[in-house]
């Protein structure tokens, strides 16, 4: 199943910034398995052992881990929109 079926695009690329998995790159569609894996990873899972997921306590604190990340891309998404769309006023003339 894809990740953006249950995470924001924001979401996700927090994810692959903090954690920067080999392979893949800002916009691109993991598994939500695979992310799961890696918001453990970033909230300090040791692996444990290949058979068994993540626990609830290291995905806890990968997701406030990876919170502060989201905002900030969501704020620079929004000012970059902002910025395009008074270019195009500029463009075409308008204020």
């Amino acid at each position: 199943m894809p990740a953006d079926e249950w995470l924001t695009p924001e979401e996700i690329d927090a994810v692959v910034l903090l954690r920067n998995p080999s392979g893949f790159d800002l916009g691109q569609r993991p598994t939500l398995g695979q992310v799961v894996r890696w918001i453990a990873d970033i909230g300090g899972c040791m692996g444990g052992g290949k058979n068994r997921p993540p626990g609830k306590i290291v995905i806890g604190r990968g997701l406030e881990r990876i919170a502060s990340a989201v905002t900030l891309l969501e704020l620079l998404r929004r000012r970059k929109r902002a910025r395009d769309r008074a270019g195009d006023r500029a463009r075409r003339g308008e204020r």
